[in-house]
């Protein structure tokens, strides 16, 4: 299969889409995908950038597609954050690494009677490894379908395909790990730089002072990351608490830039609401202060620690399961990333196929030194940290995370919300949505996400609760917040269109 390019300078950076018909593959990309006659890619992989093998790597952070054996494979990351989408209509097959590109170019959209977008994405994210089985309604009748931790095929018959990707071996002990863990970070960061790319990318690590990243900030630190970037504050349940990782970054060597995450209510109202993909959680939407700095980096985080790096029942599902899942965190960044052209590198993702073998190394004696017996408490991302030069007390003392019940949009982007929702949204879906919650309400949300994590990794019990239902007391059940979603992807398409 021959592959056509339509490098168009005035798309995002990193975003791309494939036309694939019978006999024909066009692929429309911004400026910073990287091309050859034999496929693309948006992102970096741990293997030498020369052989162009980002379709069997273990670990891939980005997105493209490759010819092989008569046929096309569109490798997905290996990490939940980012998904591939997939539309066929009239016998083409769409496929991108943007929803919002796809339906653009499908000249689609989202459908205003179906407000429960962001939980179709909550169901799609517990599944972990996804092969388009599970697809959200379009407004013209259509399906987008969706592709996580796995290749996409078209062959020549145009028959789509989801084929599982290569794991890598198992870890057997901690130390196997930690080794796997620093190398593949710093193969990733060779290929960024590769010199034979269109744009290297050079390293840059968010730091908290929670337990992940502080740990995914020594592997990068170790691998010759100089910079880092922190927020003032961060939300904890119902506390403001300070979460600046700045003393981490001194302590390995860092130059810390530090942002205000409610500075995001300044940035353009187009850049608000390409953060649209989740209405719940707003742990990524800091980065829009951060545009300057991330452009053209590879942005180390600590995403997924709290599941690969702890001792919970639930760090033990297969395939990157996770039914406790509430907020989609990561997910929003996604369209602001392609916009901006940097990478995320998630170190705790790696390996992390093999839930069940990780998680009894995280169970085993030899983290036994490094395991507080607190409820906060990943013995895996201590030692990590500690042996990489952190003080103990720097970190891993309060938990801090991105939720909030309310959009933290700017005056001037929830009145346009707001008029978008009256003009778009019907009557009748209209009059069923709650524009707040109670407190009764958010307290009843609480006790959800205790029971979620109390029950996580036991399969039964996690059927039963599905069986009920129980996601109708999340906090976002039939509020209008959820149409952010319609908004903003509506706001983004137009981008593209333009």
């Amino acid at each position: 299969m021959m592959i056509a390019y339509e490098p168009r300078e005035q798309l995002p950076r990193l975003a791309w889409l494939a036309r694939v018909s019978p006999g024909s593959i066009r692929v429309a990309h911004g400026p910073w995908v990287e091309t050859q006659p034999q496929g693309f890619v948006a992102g970096a992989w741990d293997g030498d950038y020369s052989e162009f093998n980002f379709d069997q790597a273990p670990n891939l952070f980005g997105s493209g597609g490759r010819a092989r054996d008569g046929r096309i494979v569109f490798a997905t990351p290996t990490h939940q954050i980012d998904r591939l989408y997939l539309m066929e209509i009239d016998g083409i097959c769409l496929v991108s690494n943007s929803p919002a590109f796809l339906l653009s170019e499908a000249n689609d959209g989202p459908d205003h009677a179906h407000p429960n977008y962001f939980f179709d994405l909550v169901r799609h994210y517990r599944r972990g490894v996804s092969m388009g089985e599970c697809s959200l309604p379009t407004d013209r009748g259509n399906s987008v379908k969706l592709f996580t931790c796995c290749n996409l095929t078209i062959d020549a018959q145009m028959r789509v395909a989801g084929e599982e990707k290569d794991p890598g071996p198992e870890p057997e002990s901690y130390q196997q790990h930690r080794d796997l863990l620093g190398a593949v970070v710093r193969r990733v960061f060779l290929n960024a730089s590769d010199a034979r790319r269109k744009h290297a990318y050079q390293p840059i690590a968010a730091i908290s002072r929670g337990y992940d990243s502080p740990a995914a900030a020594v592997l990068a630190a170790q691998a010759g990351c100089i910079r880092a970037l922190s927020f003032s504050w961060s939300s904890s349940g119902s506390r403001i608490v300070d979460d600046h990782g700045g003393p981490i970054a001194e302590a390995l060597g860092m130059e810390v830039h530090t942002f205000d995450r409610s500075d995001f209510r300044d940035l353009p109202v187009d850049h608000q609401a390409e953060f649209f993909l989740s209405p719940a959680a707003h742990g990524d939407t800091g980065l829009g202060q951060a545009e300057e700095l991330l452009e053209g980096s590879v942005l180390v985080t600590g995403r997924h620690g709290e599941t690969a790096w702890g001792r919970a029942l639930h760090g033990r599902a297969p395939k990157l399961r996770g039914t406790y899942n509430q907020i989609l965190p990561g997910v929003e960044s996604i369209e602001q990333r392609l916009r901006c052209g940097y990478i995320q590198l998630h170190p705790a993702y790696i390996g992390a196929l093999h839930g069940p073998a990780l998680h009894r190394v995280n169970k085993s004696p030899e983290l036994d030194d490094w395991f507080l017996g607190t409820g906060y408490d990943r013995p895996l991302a201590r030692r990590i940290a500690e042996e990489g030069g952190v003080p103990r007390g720097l970190f891993g003392n309060v938990r801090a995370g991105g939720a909030g019940e309310q959009p933290r949009l700017s005056p001037e982007a929830l009145a346009e919300f707001l008029k978008f929702y009256e003009a778009n949204v019907p009557a009748n879906i209209r009059r069923t949505l709650r524009e707040t919650n109670t407190p009764r309400r958010l307290q009843v949300f609480k006790y959800l996400v205790r029971l979620r994590l109390r029950f996580a990794g036991r399969p039964f019990a996690e059927r039963l609760l599905e069986l009920l239902q129980v996601d109708r007391a999340h906090f976002l059940w039939k509020m209008r917040n959820l149409y952010i979603f319609h908004w903003g992807l509506i706001r983004t398409m137009e981008r593209y269109r333009r």
